[in-house]
């Protein structure tokens, strides 16, 4: 007799009793076995990008329940694509619990989304604790991953030619914020971990590399701390794979509402600067012909033409006419630096125009060499800069022109750059708050006026974003930074407030500042902060 036969004669024989006990017990091994094979975990898709890698050193920033202490070290795979500079990962160990992700379970298939953590909230930040998504790359029950691109100017040039902290203090800075993020209740209630790179922008494809590996990681989201500052849009290649990034850089107009909801930065927008440029330059009598101006020269590289078409369209708008203009137009520099011969040409040009007020809208590298012809040319006409490439920064360092060439330029800055040397000036509550978290990493407070406030900037643009975004898909993520409110964020960048349906950047206001060659500094004319011109 078969197995089968054999079942149907025991079935029409048994008991009712033990025809129940039988279906219990073979349900039970059905559910147990559904349940082994199912997968709990989201899934990442593999792409194949041909980037080579270098070994990376993992260190772990983690939180261990409601607001608990963040720390913790380990070791683990990482790569940085070849070129791209020592990369360093922060990663959870698997201890580490940020506040509310205690509430786990397995994930339901149902409307694509995991069941464990919905319709709960972080009893230490009142964030929801939204369900993991099927396939949402970087997300878990219990952790949000992140990359961070560093600043890292190798060679001669270096970090520090450029006011800046040095690499590794940058990435162990990042670290210090990481811990402190996970401390006060993590992000989405899990614990953020996140992978560092240090990246050399005007080296010769290390952006490109570092692109590939961030893409290839499959982050939640990415972090650009500087290590995509040239040339103009760098970072673009990130946020057009549609990954979630957060970039120190001031975006192009254009790119808030073309990658949208994949781009944003607590730093302005470059048409917003360009208006309060031309605007702010006007409104402290820049342009009077009493106080000597006749003609305006404009230095422009061809980096991002759409900004250097907003900054003559506002300068039309203030009464500048095509006849007082002489401009000068070059190739956007390779590496950040025009040749001197192409500077000195257009010194020569703007000299023999009759200019007496200069506006220079390039990187500091071109500024350094422009400036230097017309100072050897005994040229000393009135300069204006702006936020663009950095110029703000750079101005009297080794990377820009001379202090004492450019004393009593102006510039009409979005940021809060002149609150740190400028006499008598107090320093904000949010910039206090960045400094101490330096001081707890076992670094200078000044470090935080080299590069280390725009770290918090960003990793608070990060927390705010993710702690009110509606879901955990990378579409889902920055549009959480509409529901924040205003963000009190540490200098350079101001305070501000994100809004729909396409401002994913700052810049709401601005203050003018003089350059002071004494001190190779600037000093805050008006402490007012003025509404930025729409």
């Amino acid at each position: 007799m078969t197995p089968y036969l054999q079942l149907r004669l025991w079935w029409r024989r048994a008991s009712s009793g033990d025809r129940l006990a039988a279906s219990l017990a073979l349900a039970l091994v059905v559910a147990l076995a559904a349940w082994v094979l199912a997968p709990t975990n989201s899934k990442k898709s593999s792409t194949s990008l041909g980037a080579g890698a270098t070994g990376a050193t993992d260190v772990a920033g983690q939180a261990n329940g409601a607001g608990g202490a963040a720390g913790g070290a380990g070791s683990g795979g990482g790569g940085a694509a070849a070129g791209a500079g020592t990369a360093s990962g922060a990663a959870v160990g698997g201890t580490g619990r940020s506040a509310g992700a205690a509430a786990s379970g397995s994930a339901s298939r149902a409307g694509g989304q995991a069941g464990g953590l919905a319709n709960t909230r972080s009893p230490a930040t009142g964030a929801p604790c939204h369900g993991t998504p099927n396939g949402a790359p970087g997300v878990t029950d219990k952790t949000i991953s992140m990359d961070v691109a560093v600043l890292d100017l190798a060679g001669p040039i270096g970090n520090n030619a450029a006011g800046q902290a040095s690499a590794d203090d940058l990435t162990k800075f990042g670290q210090t914020l990481l811990a402190d993020v996970n401390a006060r209740g993590g992000l989405a209630c899990r614990s953020a971990t996140a992978k560092f790179y240090k990246v050399n922008p005007i080296g010769a494809d290390q952006g490109r590399n570092a692109c590939l590996q961030i893409i290839q990681d499959h982050p939640a989201l990415a972090i650009d701390a500087g290590g995509f500052a040239f040339p103009q849009s760098a970072y673009d290649c990130i946020p057009q794979q549609k990954i979630p990034l957060v970039t120190s850089s001031l975006i192009l107009t254009s790119e808030g509402s073309k990658f949208a909801p994949y781009l944003a930065t607590p730093s302005s927008d470059l048409g917003t600067d360009m208006r309060d440029t031309a605007f702010g330059l006007r409104d402290v009598g820049w342009f009077d012909p009493a106080k000597g101006f006749k003609k305006l020269g404009l230095l422009e590289d061809e980096c991002a033409p759409e900004v250097n078409k907003q900054l003559e369209d506002a300068l039309a708008q203030v009464g500048i006419t095509a006849g007082q203009t002489s401009k000068y137009t070059f190739a956007c520099p390779q590496g950040g630096f025009a040749s001197p011969a192409d500077m000195a040409q257009a010194e020569s040009q703007h000299r023999a125009a009759g200019v007496t007020h200069d506006i220079l809208l390039t990187g500091g590298g071109s500024q350094r060499s422009y400036v230097a012809a017309a100072s050897q040319s005994g040229y000393h006409p009135q300069y204006a800069f702006t936020d663009y490439q950095g110029a703000v920064i750079t101005a009297g360092s080794a990377t820009g022109p001379s202090a004492s060439d450019i004393d009593g330029a102006l510039d009409m800055t979005s940021g809060k750059f002149g609150m740190e040397k400028t006499p008598g000036f107090p320093i904000d509550a949010p910039t206090k708050r960045c400094q101490a978290l330096a001081v707890k990493a076992g670094l200078s407070p000044d470090m935080v006026f080299q590069g280390g406030g725009g770290i918090c900037s960003l990793f608070w643009t990060v927390e705010a974003a993710l702690n009110h975004a509606p879901a955990l898909t990378p579409e889902a993520m920055l549009p959480g930074l509409f529901g924040a409110g205003p963000l009190q964020l540490a200098w350079p960048q101001a305070d501000t407030v994100f809004k729909q349906p396409s401002k994913y950047y700052g810049g709401d206001t601005w203050w003018p500042l003089q350059f002071h060659g004494d001190c190779a500094c600037w000093h805050i004319l008006d402490p007012n902060r003025r509404p930025s011109y729409p």
